[in-house]
């Protein structure tokens, strides 16, 4: 997978949107061949108002991952083949609002690592998880709050999807 990481700061009268290129390192709008960081401190939020795809979504992957909105008409698919990561070994908050939705077609790791603190917000909209979840999985801390919405997991660890300081709220 080639390695895009959002940087709106390089196009700053950009609206915050994944479908602007300009937001994107290597000025081109990620899709299935890509894997998508959001590692940027102080970036805006990163929005998802449209059908998009990524090979792999990585948030908070070497530095803070700020924010990504899934909207009102947003979805966002990922690989069958490559795990994603909200917080993967720093902070990142992932917002899914009514009338959104995220597949991730692998597995889903919620503040992987130790030091990550990785948040899925769901206010509505759908997120499915193909594969394996797991909030704190290797030392991090996960927070996954279900104010409304569906949250469809496909495979669960009885002794490792939720681990040390980890939340499934629902």
């Amino acid at each position: 997978l080639i390695t895009t990481v959002w940087n709106p700061a390089a196009n700053p009268s950009g609206t915050g949107l994944w479908s602007e290129s300009a937001n994107w390192t290597g000025g081109t709008v990620p899709n299935s061949t890509n894997k998508v960081v959001l590692n940027v401190s102080g970036a805006r939020a990163c929005v998802v108002s449209s059908a998009v795809k990524a090979g792999q979504v990585v948030t908070g992957d070497n530095g803070d991952g700020g924010t990504l909105i899934v909207t009102n008409g947003g979805s966002l698919t990922t690989s069958a083949t490559d795990w994603s990561a909200i917080g993967y070994n720093n902070s990142n908050l992932m917002i899914v609002e009514s009338g959104g939705s995220v597949g991730f077609g692998f597995q889903l790791w919620i503040g992987f690592a130790a030091g990550s603190d990785g948040t899925l917000l769901m206010n509505g909209g759908t997120v499915s998880v193909t594969n394996l979840i797991g909030l704190g999985w290797n030392g991090g801390k996960g927070t996954a709050r279900i104010n409304g919405g569906t949250l469809r997991l496909l495979q669960w660890d009885g002794v490792n999807s939720i681990k040390g300081a980890s939340v499934l709220d629902i």
